[in-house]
Parts: C-alpha cells; sequence; structure tokens
C-alpha cells in the first residue's frame, strides 16, 4: 500500500486558492466606460463578480451597464473619490487616463497611492497601458511606466502589474490610422521585416480578472500580450477585410507619428514623449519585441485569442 505524506498544510493552502477562485468577488474597475475598463468590466461579469464601475460620469456608466454593475464616480483629481470607490473591495483594477499635459500623470500617481494607503483594498491589478521594463530602450515614457510599476509593488497592499505592449485596438482610430480607411497603414510601430507584438484589450481583460482569482501572483510584475507576432506588411493584410479593400503597409517614423497626433496630445513635451515609445520600438532589433504568450497562459491560465481571430470579429 502506498502512503501519501503530504503535509497537511499543502491540502488547506489548494482548498483556500480554490474557494477563493469559485468565490463571487466584489471588483472595482476604472475607466469602465473606455475600451480598456469596459473589456474588464465585461469578463468579470462573464465570470460572475460583483462590479463597482468607476468612472468620472455615473450617467454614462448606467448608460453603458444599466443594472448589471454598480455604478460609481471617481476622478484621479480627487484622492477621496478614488478611496470611495475602491475600500472594502476584493479587488480592484486601475489604469490612468491618457492626459493632457506631462503634469497630470505625476498628481494621478500621488493621488492614487495616498487612496491606496487609506484603504482597505485587498488586491491591486494595474496595468502600465504600454510598454515598460528592461526589454525596450529606455526613453522617457518607458522610465516612467517601469518607475510607476516598482512603485507600486513596493506598497504593502499586494499588487499585480501588468505590462502590455501596444493595445491592437489602437488600430480602430482615425487619429492614429488616418489613412487605413484608404488602405494604407502607416504606423510607426510596424516595419516591414520586423515582427511586433501587440495586446488586445479583450485578452488584457482576461489576465486581469484571472489575476483578481490569483493573490499568489501579487508582488510581480508581467509582461503581456496577444499571440502571433506580425510584420507591418503581414498586418496590413490582416486588415483587409476589415477595411474592405487591399492594404498597403508604408513605413512612417516615430517623430512623424508624433506631429500627426499632436491633435490629440497638443501638449508639446507629451508628445515628445509619445514618440519617444515608438522610437524604442524602432530601436528594438528584428525579433526582440517578441514575448511568449505561452507561458502568460500558463501563469494566469487563460486562452488567448490571436491577431487573426480578433481583427476578423472587427466590424467597420
Amino acid at each position: 500500500m502506498t502512503v501519501d505524506y503530504t503535509p497537511w498544510y499543502i491540502f488547506v493552502k489548494d482548498i483556500y486558492f480554490i474557494q477563493l477562485n469559485q468565490k463571487n468577488m466584489d471588483v472595482s474597475i476604472f475607466g469602465a466606460t473606455g475600451q480598456q475598463g469596459a473589456a474588464v468590466v465585461r469578463e468579470a461579469l462573464r465570470k460572475g463578480h460583483k462590479v463597482r464601475a468607476v468612472a468620472r460620469s455615473k450617467e454614462k456608466i448606467d448608460s453603458h451597464y444599466g443594472t448589471e454593475v454598480e455604478s460609481v464616480e471617481a476622478d484621479f483629481n480627487d484622492t477621496q473619490s478614488i478611496i470611495n470607490a475602491i475600500d472594502g473591495q476584493d479587488a480592484a483594477f486601475i489604469h490612468l487616463p491618457n492626459p493632457s499635459n506631462i503634469h497630470e500623470p505625476t498628481k494621478w500617481i500621488s493621488n492614487l497611492i495616498e487612496a491606496l494607503h487609506k484603504t482597505s483594498l485587498s488586491l491591486l491589478v494595474f496595468t502600465t497601458s504600454g510598454p515598460t521594463g528592461s526589454r525596450y530602450p529606455q526613453k522617457q515614457s518607458i522610465v516612467g511606466n517601469s518607475n510607476l510599476a516598482q512603485t507600486l509593488l513596493k506598497l504593502k497592499l499586494p499588487t499585480v502589474v501588468l505590462m502590455p505592449t501596444l493595445y491592437l485596438e489602437n488600430l480602430q482610430v482615425p487619429i492614429i490610422v488616418p489613412k487605413l480607411s484608404e488602405g494604407i497603414l502607416d504606423y510607426p510601430a510596424s516595419k516591414s521585416n520586423k515582427k511586433i507584438m501587440w495586446t488586445s484589450h479583450q485578452d488584457q481583460a482576461k489576465i486581469a480578472v484571472a489575476a483578481f482569482e490569483k493573490p499568489e501572483l501579487a508582488g510581480k510584475s508581467y509582461e503581456i500580450a496577444t499571440p502571433s507576432a506580425k510584420t507591418g506588411i503581414e498586418l496590413a493584410n490582416l486588415l483587409t477585410n476589415y477595411v474592405g479593400k487591399p492594404v498597403e503597409f508604408i513605413e512612417t517614423t516615430a517623430n512623424d507619428f508624433a506631429n500627426r497626433v499632436k491633435e490629440a496630445f497638443p501638449d508639446a513635451e507629451l508628445s515628445e514623449i509619445l514618440a519617444g515609445t515608438y522610437q524604442a520600438i524602432e530601436e528594438l532589433e528584428n525579433d526582440e519585441m517578441v514575448i511568449d504568450t505561452d507561458q502568460i497562459e500558463k501563469i494566469f491560465e487563460v486562452k488567448l485569442t490571436n491577431i487573426e481571430d480578433h481583427i476578423s470579429s472587427w466590424k467597420n
């Protein structure tokens, strides 16, 4: 007869995590009316969690979700509103909104950290919303994201930091790809012969909600992406059905792109910082941006969707 001498505390630990994973959690999701947050709201609801949807306008939240969620107004300029949105919750998904000048993020981060110190939130899942870490040349935007990630991980609050690549849904924004409707893809991150990793909001949402249920992952940052790296030419071919006509890929520089988006980011310093993100990607060699998505799926126990399927689901 074989006797199993597995220590009793292993069973206790396993039972604890099984119960946690099966629990309907109370979660706060910031930016609930934007693309990033909305994807997390939908995934959390799908998994049976009770969602406190957070945005600057309660009216917009109610318009989006009706009675499916608890709607709460909060603004990163108001520390108390952040506290009210997350206090007592099992977990929160937070990302910063797009700033209008270079000073706003500093204030928002300060207010967020103050709020986190004053709440009983159990777990924070934070996304840097863009390239972060030592993989990339250390431009100002990369350094800023990396410093923020490290600051949050040093808090006493259990924290998971997600570090996505570029968002795939950027390709749906006319100001970013203004000629796409004409059959031209001229996005600076892509190159004719260099593969780029993208991150879909839907895949980030799957990972974020999985992180809610995995407190053992706290204390670390994780690079995330959607499976299947693509060159600019490959990406253009995938966009053909979405656009409704053949798409030609034309290389463009980070500086040209920064000039293009000044309408959305009128602050000159902010435009330069944005350009720095794309300059960092331009300086990567060959497949240096390729991330092991199999490992991501294993860590978070999720099944991600490849780029082909994401784009084929888009409606023009």
